[in-house]
């Protein structure tokens, strides 16, 4: 009896290990599927290891879907211009910057702030449009002329900064490089998405 006991706990810790492992497999395939997809997709954009980088944090909820992928790429971009017109808001009140940058700065407060609704509204599309914005060509050409535009404001505003910058307006151009660089890849991410993408 004593020994049918033991063999019954062995087989039973045996099934649930085995068990164990291949969820283990399972789930380690998955992430591997998924940044592989990430990979190719992203090398396919103008700026590919911000691409990777940037994404990379929302891996699990893109998964395999072009759809998702575009959509987190706009979120991304949308957090970044946010974060530049914040730092641009407060910089129109700092005294310290040359008569050049404080005009510059001046000027990107009203382009940046477009930006930033703009994304939003592009966002806000695919996310009511979840699961359709592959075959609806009207809001889908509506969030590519949103993104294009964001870019238009972001380099309208990158060009106040003709360099020799002090630090603040150095941080500043920075940040608008680097949202610029996330809605270019946003932009060439949504031109993946084609008819019976998911």
């Amino acid at each position: 009896m004593n020994v049918l006991k033991v063999v019954s706990i062995t087989t039973i810790f045996t099934f649930f290990l085995t068990a164990v492992l291949c969820g283990k497999t399972d789930a380690a395939r998955l992430r591997a599927s998924n940044s592989n997809f990430l990979d190719r997709m992203c090398a396919k954009t103008t700026y590919p290891q911000v691409c990777v980088s940037s994404l990379s944090p929302y891996i699990s909820t893109i998964q395999n879907s072009t759809v998702h992928l575009a959509r987190a790429s706009v979120s991304v971009s949308l957090d970044t211009a946010q974060s530049a017109l914040t730092l641009i808001t407060r910089l129109t009140s700092n005294n310290g910057l040359t008569p050049s940058e404080a005009s510059a700065v001046r000027d990107c407060v009203p382009t940046m702030g477009d930006c930033v609704m703009v994304l939003q509204k592009a966002l806000d599309t695919m996310v009511t449009t979840e699961g359709k914005l592959a075959g609806d060509w009207m809001q889908m050409d509506n969030v590519k002329t949103w993104v294009s535009a964001a870019l238009t404001d972001e380099n309208t505003c990158a060009l106040g900064f003709t360099g020799g910058e002090k630090a603040a307006a150095k941080v500043l151009k920075k940040k608008v490089n680097d949202a610029m660089q996330r809605t270019s890849n946003a932009l060439a991410l949504l031109a993946m998405i084609g008819p019976g993408s998911t």
